[in-house]
């Protein structure tokens, strides 16, 4: 990063509004890499107020020659270290952030050109807060907001911004620009040939696509590699990308620079915290650290199951041999297993052995281990030792223990089901308050199974920390929608609805043999439950309207979207609706699909492309040959 870049990301990470001229100039020292030989040079001249002087000069050879001679007779620091650095700076000011020519403003002092042209920045960043769109007309690219026009429609190719670039083709120029149009990384000064196209950055790297079907690699900071790598599917993973080559992969930074060279054929990696490489040559695994640095190898068949913790399973001809270890490669356990949940933490392991026992990232929280365990669903969990059941915390500390009594459930919101041996009865217990909240009858041999059990005519489910029971035969449960619902079957036609223990009475489908396809939570806190039909059309149904929509072809993305503010459907072929809840049609197009917002949604009229909110309102008029909408132009 040089001084150019720093300064544009010092003002983006500070902002100018809120911080002092000396702070601010200390920040863009902090993001530049001055020589170690000269940065006291750049502490006296902010000290002393020569840089915030400078930018009171005209941007003029002679005014800025006489500024350095005083600055040199005043500190007797060398006129060419002077002049180095204020011109690092000048070019900071004006050529990357603002793209600004400096020879076009000779008239105005440099702090015009920055406040005039940083209050256009704002105004600019302020009118993307909604989204950035790229969009192509008359077979040129440009860009929009939801306001109007951002950049014009001049450029040949384009991709969508990411981490504050896009990539331009002009005609004349190729090069990221920001979103003031400006060249900030111009790839016809990188030297780069045999280039057929750029893709957008992902986690500061760039695609590079060569002639020969290959790719390369460029940084965010203009660094770059030759186009000699497979052009497949690349993972990031924290600050390392996977790279392939001729079949094996390996691993780069964000700077462009191989840290791993490909040698490996698959590479496995969790977040932030470690990396598996995949099996060589020997059919082992490898760890590797983010320098590059192998850790440890002859892992078997590893999986990171937490941020902290690295599983080794090895298959036996009779067992099966889980061993973990944590991301400082010390060995926690060893245990032949034949259960193990990693869905919470602390996990749960049940050894061949019959004991349980809790695995942190530190070990076995008792190494003595559990004769019975429940995973942790929140912050707490029941053990049993002896005739004893236990309530412990994920240190493994008891915080209460019970006797004469079985828990049959993990604890949730506080609460489990359990049964009174003394009473045979089985009963909702708040662990918490040490308060019995509900009590079933004549359960003495009931077993709890999948959460589920009947007690004579009555069907139980046990489910978020609730015992919901009904007459009917229970039949569904979505985990699409925000509540907990469960329909109970009346023959076959009717159903009776409950929502977190609240029963919302019976509603029905409209031919005997429709298939319930789900139920989804609407923005508005609306329920709708999708059926399909034998000849496969689809209707909903509106749970506290109690009405049914018209049959269509298709009710589209409506489940694939978390509380939807309107629901879109194929009525027929090139036509699409936009319903609200009720489904009342606000808008009718020849396709219609949603984006990454969930205010807007992507319309087509006649092949042409445009932009309306949920309620149908039009923000873009279909005339665009392409449209594509970002939320952010970090996407």
């Amino acid at each position: 990063m040089n001084l150019s870049q720093a300064f544009r990301k010092a003002i983006e990470s500070a902002g100018l509004e809120n911080i002092s001229k000396k702070s601010f100039w200390n920040i863009v020292k902090d993001l530049c890499p001055v020589e170690n030989n000269s940065s006291f040079l750049w502490e006296i001249m902010v000290e002393r107020g020569f840089i915030d002087n400078f930018l009171d000069l005209k941007d003029s050879e002679f005014e800025i020659e006489q500024f350095i001679s005083r600055i040199c007779y005043n500190t007797g620091l060398s006129y060419d270290k002077v002049m180095y650095i204020l011109h690092e700076f000048r070019l900071g000011v004006l050529s990357a952030f603002y793209g600004i020519n400096p020879r076009h403003n000779s008239s105005c002092s440099i702090r015009q050109i920055f406040s005039e042209n940083r209050e256009q920045w704002n105004i600019r960043t302020k009118e993307l807060g909604d989204g950035i769109i790229i969009a192509k007309l008359d077979g040129k690219y440009g860009v929009l907001s939801l306001k109007g026009e951002i950049l014009p429609f001049k450029y040949r190719g384009a991709t969508k911004f990411s981490q504050g670039l896009g990539c331009y083709n002009d005609g004349i120029n190729t090069g990221f620009i920001n979103i003031m149009g400006n060249i900030e990384i111009d790839i016809n000064q990188l030297g780069l040939d045999n280039i057929s196209s750029i893709g957008p950055f992902e986690n500061g790297i760039a695609k590079l696509h060569g002639h020969n079907h290959k790719i390369g690699y460029l940084s965010i900071n203009g660094n770059k590699t030759e186009c000699i790598y497979d052009d497949e599917l690349n993972h990031s993973y924290g600050s390392l990308t996977i790279i392939s080559k001729d079949g094996l992969k390996g691993l780069m930074n964000q700077e462009c620079q191989i840290i791993v060279e490909p040698q490996f054929s698959q590479i496995l990696s969790k977040e932030d915290s470690c990396f598996l490489l995949g099996k060589d040559t020997m059919q082992k695994w490898s760890i590797i650290s983010y320098n590059g640095e192998i850790l440890k190898t002859n892992f078997e068949n590893p999986a990171i199951i937490d941020v902290d913790l690295i599983q080794d399973i090895r298959v036996f001809r009779s067992s099966v041999r889980y061993k973990y270890f944590n991301c400082k490669l010390r060995d926690l356990v060893d245990f032949s297993v034949d259960y193990a949940t990693t869905k919470k933490f602390p996990f749960l392991i049940h050894a061949n052995h019959g004991l349980y026992y809790f695995i942190s990232s530190n070990g076995i929280i008792n190494d003595a281990g559990y004769e019975k365990a429940f995973p942790f669903c929140s912050d707490y969990s029941w053990v049993k030792v002896g005739f004893l059941w236990f309530r412990i915390n994920k240190e493994g500390e008891v915080i209460q223990n019970m006797d004469g009594i079985d828990v049959l459930s993990s604890e949730i919101n506080g609460l489990i089901l359990r049964r009174n041996l003394q009473t045979s009865l089985m009963e909702v217990y708040d662990s918490e308050h040490n308060t019995i909240i509900k009590e079933i009858p004549d359960s003495q041999n009931t077993l709890l199974k999948e959460n589920r059990f009947t007690i004579g005519s009555t069907n139980y489910v046990w489910t978020y920390g609730r015992l919901i029971s009904s007459e009917k035969p229970i039949m569904q449960k979505s985990r699409r929608s925000t509540y907990t619902l469960l329909i109970c079957n009346e023959n076959d036609a009717y159903y009776e609805l409950i929502i977190k223990g609240k029963n919302y009475g019976l509603f029905h489908k409209i031919n005997r043999d429709d298939t319930f396809q789900y139920i989804i939570t609407m923005a508005n806190g609306i329920e709708v439950i999708c059926y399909k039909t034998n000849d496969g059309l689809e209707y909903m149904y509106n749970i506290i309207l109690k009405t049914f929509s018209s049959n269509f072809k298709n009710v589209f993305f409506l489940q694939h979207l978390t509380e939807p503010k309107a629901i879109i459907v194929e009525i027929e072929d090139d036509c699409w609706a936009l319903l609200d809840s009720s489904f009342n049609i606000v808008a009718q197009w020849d396709y219609i699909e949603p984006t990454r917002n969930l205010n807007y949604f992507r319309i087509s009229s006649k092949n042409k492309y445009g932009l309306i909110t949920y309620d149908g309102t039009i923000l873009i008029s279909p005339k665009y040959d392409s449209l594509v909408y970002f939320k952010s132009v970090m996407d």
